[in-house]
């Protein structure tokens, strides 16, 4: 059981690419039929009128074991949100990405990077942009058609939603 949440959007063009769902839990059917018959049999949050049911796929199965290895480099995108978190990002934490199943695969290492501040130079008086800095490593470990979530495994610094990720 899962309920409607947040449109993922890409960054740069805007163009949605996919909703996030919210976990709920899981129930049986009892009788088949229009309405059919369920029991809820493990529960994560409460289950309310609008909320969505889908089959599961016993086929679809994450891999227990990954063979770390760099994303290929040309590999760029950004972190879209984090999962069941807020706001700030930190070492073993859940993140969605904007990069799907023909850009990463499971098992690849990205690098985090922060933008970098814009800063006055004080002969000068103009605006100088500072290069961008890493500040993580993520592990890719589950993709779909548009996005992907990914694992922080190393953080230097505070990682937030818009932070840019590419080949380590």
């Amino acid at each position: 059981m899962f309920r409607p949440g947040e449109l993922y959007e890409d960054p740069i063009t805007g163009e949605p690419l996919g909703y996030n769902t919210i976990y709920l839990g899981e129930a049986r059917l009892l009788a088949d039929g229009d309405p059919a018959t369920l029991v809820l049999t493990d529960t994560r949050r409460e289950v309310v009128a609008g909320d969505r049911l889908f089959p599961v796929d016993p086929t679809r199965e994450l891999p227990f074991r990954f063979l770390p290895r760099p994303a290929p480099p040309d590999t760029q995108g950004f972190i879209l949100a984090v999962l069941e978190g807020f706001g700030l990002i930190g070492q073993y934490q859940s993140v969605v990405l904007n990069l799907g199943e023909y850009e990463v695969q499971p098992g690849q290492v990205l690098g985090i990077y922060k933008a970098g501040a814009v800063v006055t130079d004080p002969l000068t008086e103009q605006p100088v942009n500072l290069p961008e800095e890493w500040i993580g490593l993520l592990m890719i470990y589950n993709v779909f058609d548009r996005t992907s979530y990914g694992l922080i495994t190393d953080a230097t610094d505070t990682i937030r939603v818009g932070d840019r990720v590419g080949s380590p």
